[in-house]
């Protein structure tokens, strides 16, 4: 049976959190930009980006889970066709198969802080930028 911790995590990696999920002063750092993302908006927007508007067909693989009350793990495949703007990347057209990891902490059932890693250069590669 899924703990809370879970479906809170993996609700926020198929797009379908509600914002009482996060909470208001989350912070998601994407490690590969050295980047962060500040307060539910701006990492809703992110997720939002990622499975809706830059990439058609979005589809995620986990291959690891791993979670308790105050964190969680998980290891994933991201595909799809870059169609639409894609961390300011302009679309390419092209196929893409990133893997990454997401690790979340949580406080009373709520995502607090948030660190996603992958391989910018494989991303670019992939999109004709490398």
């Amino acid at each position: 049976m899924a703990t809370h911790t879970e479906h809170v995590v993996l609700k926020l990696l198929s797009n379908a959190l509600e914002p009482a999920g996060l909470d208001p002063a989350v912070q998601l750092h994407d490690h590969a930009q050295n980047r962060s993302f500040n307060g539910r908006q701006e990492v809703l927007s992110l997720f939002h980006m990622l499975f809706q508007e830059a990439l058609s067909g979005s589809q995620l693989e986990i291959s690891t889970f791993i979670a308790d009350q105050r964190a969680a793990a998980a290891e994933f495949v991201l595909t799809g066709r870059h169609t639409g703007l894609f961390l300011g990347i302009p679309a390419s057209g092209r196929d893409l198969s990133l893997a990454m990891t997401l690790i979340c902490q949580l406080r009373d059932g709520v995502i607090q802080a948030a660190t996603l890693y992958y391989d910018a250069g494989a991303l670019l590669r992939q999109i004709g930028l490398g």
